[in-house]
């Protein structure tokens, strides 16, 4: 199957590519990243629209219920949720990672893959405020790793039944 070529002529995997590049070397020099969200596989805890900030950090403190930014086999950036990690008998570390929103899980994540971890969102809600949620805080991490052990026990977390009133609350907290 050939690449899809843009207006420019060059492929578009070679643009992805570079794009991944350049944000990778961003994200190692120290700075924090803050990206539109535009798919729809983190619903109902993200809807599109929000604006997320990404930072390095070290690979062994990522946990479960952690929302990373990485590249995928593919070569495109994804941010999924951490359901599952693996040291590898090298001290590396693997990831399985999965979209709240569909059935089936990613291909495994490399910590070399793994750009950063989505520290904040930022969401204009009603009356057009900003509303920022630090990811980092107990409550949210605590949230996340509810969010992944439902993932990793059941398809969808949207179709949960016992979840339904924790993420209508979350999006209140969100909206």
């Amino acid at each position: 199957m050939a690449d899809k070529v843009t207006k420019g002529g060059l492929p578009s995997k070679v643009l992805n590519a570079e794009k991944i590049a350049l944000l990778d070397d961003l994200l190692d020099k120290g700075l924090a990243l803050r990206i539109r969200v535009t798919g729809n596989s983190m619903t109902p805890f993200l809807q599109g629209g929000e604006i997320l900030t990404i930072k390095k950090v070290p690979y062994k403190t990522l946990r479960k219920g952690d929302m990373i930014f990485f590249k995928s086999p593919d070569g495109f950036p994804v941010m999924h949720r951490i359901i599952a990690k693996k040291q590898q008998e090298d001290d590396t570390y693997i990831f399985t990672t999965k979209g709240d929103a569909v059935s089936t899980i990613d291909e495994l994540v490399r910590e070399n893959n793994i750009l950063g971890k989505v520290c904040r969102i930022e969401r204009t809600g009603s009356e057009r405020k900003r509303k920022h949620v630090d990811m980092e805080m107990p409550v949210w991490k605590g949230i996340n790793f509810s969010l992944a052990l439902v993932s990793l026990s059941k398809g969808k977390i949207t179709s949960h039944p016992a979840l339904a009133g924790l993420l209508r609350r979350v999006k209140k907290v969100l909206v």
